[in-house]
């Protein structure tokens, strides 16, 4: 489990390579279509980026792995600092709206997305918070108003302060950028049920989360019209304009069947916009059909899958709660994605992890992927493999096996 060289888990960095891999081949195929017709030839100056992006995040991933969960626990508040310079200080001097969303900065020519780069410190942060949680044992309930306000309340609501920091960062990305807002939403509510967060408390926190969620999309009026009308999206005055994209990516699958009509052979990145990004997986179904579909999904399942193991074997609680963090981000954000070319839900702007086109999200994704190996780099990293291996003793234990 732990080379001296190379990466501490050679099953996680496998999934993870040939994900990219296969990622790689469809943001060639889908974007080559758009790159012909700007004249720009068969690699565009977005792909060579996006290749460029995954050769730098392997870097990435090799060094960030070298170092422990030691370290990167003690950096939670520095993580979660980084997260929100990078989502709300820096969109906010410097972002460019695209797609309706203002959520990209520009330099020199070259975009990148902060966001995709706070999910990574998001997660280090919870994290580190959860790590560090002791029990709760609330006293005082006896003795008067006072002293359970004292001994319960106050406590209570010190222990939730993190959380509430994490939620408005996701909050705020949110009213700028719908989708990416929710899955950190998703990230965050996902590690505080593995980090036995009481369940009375989840469930009032997810009440007041999808009151938040519906002001957000009634905030922009094209949200609201892209939630509204999608259920009659197939309407002759929807087909042609708000329900376009989806629309699109269904008659794609649909074209495609069971094998697909052949890799580079659809017509759908010719016609869509988001073809590279948010309906890549429309392309992948109609090219390669059902059969390439379920590999894609079944590619990105292992690699979340993986991830709850090394959640398990993780020699301490961070490797544990960063580990959950990665893998649901990949399994939230992929089931979103998928969701939304399938028309299942309405478009909200959510990539499909290694697949989509974008060196932000490669990058980011790769970053988590060396953390979360880093996490196997300690001591008693093979005992506690051994042990895992008879008695799991985190709480996704049973999740992973």
């Amino acid at each position: 489990m732990k080379p001296r060289y190379g990466f501490p888990d050679i099953h996680l960095a496998g999934w993870a390579f040939f994900a990219c891999f296969l990622g790689t081949l469809i943001v060639v195929d889908s974007s080559y279509a758009a790159s012909i017709a700007r004249g720009e030839g068969v690699f565009a100056k977005g792909v060579l980026a996006h290749l460029a992006c995954v050769g730098l995040g392997m870097g990435l991933a090799w060094l960030l792995s070298r170092i422990g969960p030691s370290v990167w626990s003690k950096l939670g508040w520095l993580a979660y600092t980084l997260a929100f310079v990078s989502a709300v200080v820096l969109v906010f001097l410097f972002g460019v709206e695209q797609n309706s969303a203002k959520s990209w900065i520009e330099i020199q020519g070259i975009r990148l997305q902060p966001s995709e780069f706070a999910k990574v410190g998001l997660i280090a942060f919870l994290a580190s918070v959860l790590a560090r949680r002791p029990e709760f044992q609330p006293t005082g309930r006896l003795g008067g108003t006072a002293r359970y306000l004292d001994h319960v309340v106050v406590p209570g609501f010190v222990r939730f302060v993190p959380f509430l920091f994490a939620l408005g960062l996701a909050g705020w990305v949110a009213l700028e950028d719908l989708g990416t807002g929710s899955i950190m939403v998703a990230i965050v509510l996902a590690m505080m049920f593995v980090g036995n967060v009481r369940l009375t408390s989840l469930a009032a926190l997810t009440a007041v989360l999808v009151v938040g969620a519906i002001g957000a999309v009634r905030m922009e009026d094209y949200r609201w019209q892209r939630f509204a009308r999608h259920y009659e999206r197939w309407a002759d005055h929807n087909v042609s304009d708000i329900g376009y994209q989806t629309t699109q990516s269904e008659l794609a699958l649909a074209q495609g069947g069971i094998f697909g009509v052949g890799l580079g052979d659809g017509r759908l990145k010719h016609i869509l916009p988001a073809a590279t990004n948010d309906f890549v997986f429309g392309t992948i179904g109609e090219e390669v059909g059902l059969v390439g579909g379920l590999i894609a999904m079944g590619v990105l399942a292992a690699l979340a899958w993986r991830f709850l193991k090394v959640a398990r074997l993780a020699p301490d609680a961070y490797g544990t709660m960063f580990c959950t963090g990665m893998a649901a981000w990949i399994a939230v954000q992929s089931s979103v994605n998928i969701l939304m070319a399938t028309g299942a839900i309405p478009a909200i702007g959510v990539p499909l992890p290694f697949f989509s086109a974008g060196g932000s999200s490669v990058l980011a994704l790769w970053m988590g992927i060396g953390i979360a190996m880093g996490s196997l780099r300690q001591p008693a990293a093979k005992k506690v493999a051994k042990e895992a291996k008879q008695a799991p003793k985190h709480p996704i234990g049973a999740l992973a096996r």
